[in-house]
């Protein structure tokens, strides 16, 4: 996208007025979990006047996705657990509230879409609304991955009356439905299952998976005492599971603004059985995608990951990051593994930011001393199947119920997240015991 040359003055007037000491702009688009806790780990940097940073999102608010499953089943309880006022995760930076339509890296800004600039400013007075090409030194793509479960909030829903609405109108069409039928064979489908189970102890519940075993897609596969546990967990909350059977998926115009189908509904799968299943409800937990359309195809591999080095920089330039499940680090994404990682894209960035306020960084290479992360083949899953069931696997242990549900089904990380991002504990649901890990 071509800007006029007022726009690029401007922008570029803008970007070059700078006090005495050149102050880099860090620019972190996405405000999910991983770019908030970056954010967030940056604050003291910012307060301190070395670098300035600035995270965008279309909402106001970091939704964590997790919890945002036992929201949506539980009718809006758990609502306030899962969206952080961004602009309590960032206090001595900028919030800014825009749809990104792509980036212009020749210029190095962050352009948003046409609809965007012209919207009048209806959110909070401590967040900004998008109003003109952003410009940045060093850019953080943290944009994250989606897919079509109801926990993963589509684009239309934003404020917090979006998102009650929206949760609300998913618990009622479980609550009228006389069964489930679930897409997936991840752990997102496993856990929508087990609270859903939880809330509707007789409501009938299937799982249909194309492939012969649950988490195949593990890019390190878990123990045979894990899945042989998971299996029987199943099978004990009275959850039937269908494997090797692929279901079509609807199509877009099906959908529509919402991530369920109400029925009812004849799905047919293709596989040895080639079953024809009829549901009241159809949930949607499998085909995760990147969301990465708004940059350059160069910066993309084949499935729209960013070609992420084990510096989190991209391969061929030095001044952007890529954060979170949006990168090509072959490992199994969750997010209980971000805050460590945090510790380590900060630096990075930190000592680029140095180089820059110095005018001694290139963006075509990679800046010397910075450190590198590895990826390891010990898998730690957390995957409850409801608040007080589920299993774990720690590198080559394996637990149950009891533990699975101290460390995750008790709270589903809301606790932890909220208590890293912003310091403080957690808005507790009414009427609802919350166990925190």
């Amino acid at each position: 996208t071509k800007l006029s040359f007022s726009q690029l003055f401007k922008t570029m007037l803008k970007r070059n007025t700078r006090t005495s000491m050149n102050i880099p702009k860090v620019v972190i688009l996405g405000g999910g979990y991983a770019g908030s806790l970056l954010a967030q780990s940056l604050e003291k940097e910012a307060q301190a006047g070395r670098i300035s940073v600035t995270i965008v999102d279309r909402r106001p608010s970091c939704h964590l996705k997790i919890g945002a499953i036992r929201a949506s089943v539980r009718g809006g309880e758990w609502t306030e657990r899962t969206r952080v006022p961004l602009s309590q995760v960032l206090k001595y930076g900028r919030v800014v509230v825009g749809e990104v339509k792509e980036i212009d890296p020749i210029n190095k800004l962050v352009l948003f879409k046409e609809e965007e600039l012209e919207k009048k400013q209806e959110d909070a007075a401590d967040v900004e609304h998008a109003t003109e090409p952003l410009p940045y030194d060093i850019l953080v793509c943290a944009t994250g991955a989606c897919n079509h479960s109801p926990g993963d909030l589509p684009s239309s829903v934003q404020t917090r009356e979006d998102i009650l609405a929206y949760f609300k109108e998913i618990a009622e069409a479980i609550r009228s439905s006389e069964n489930i039928l679930i897409v997936g064979g991840g752990a997102s489908a496993v856990e929508y299952a087990g609270e859903i189970r939880d809330v509707h102890p007789e409501k009938p519940i299937t799982i249909v998976a194309s492939s012969l075993d649950l988490l195949s897609s593990s890019v390190a596969p878990m123990s045979e005492k894990f899945m042989k546990s998971l299996y029987k967990t199943i099978e004990q909350r009275d959850i039937k599971l269908v494997r090797g059977e692929k279901v079509v998926q609807p199509t877009e115009a099906d959908w529509g603004q919402r991530k369920f189908l109400k029925g009812p509904i004849k799905v047919k799968t293709m596989g040895q059985q080639n079953l024809e299943l009829e549901t009241d409800l159809l949930i949607w937990a499998a085909t995760w995608k990147m969301n990465s359309s708004i940059y350059p195809d160069t910066w993309l591999n084949e499935i729209g990951e960013l070609n992420t080095s084990s510096t989190f920089q991209l391969h061929d330039r030095g001044d952007v990051f890529a954060f979170g499940d949006v990168t090509s680090i072959p490992e199994t994404k969750q997010a209980i593994t971000l805050p460590k990682k945090t510790a380590l894209i900060k630096e990075n960035i930190l000592k680029v930011a140095q180089a820059i306020a110095l005018n001694k960084f290139d963006p075509h290479y990679q800046t010397k001393g910075l450190k590198s992360y590895k990826v390891t083949d010990k898998v730690t899953m957390y995957l409850p199947v409801g608040r007080d069931f589920g299993v774990t696997q720690e590198k080559s242990s394996v637990y149950g119920d009891k533990y699975t549900s101290k460390k995750k089904g008790g709270d589903l990380y809301s606790g932890y997240f909220w208590g890293l991002l912003t310091g403080g504990p957690a808005p507790r649901p009414t009427g609802y015991s919350v166990t925190e890990a």
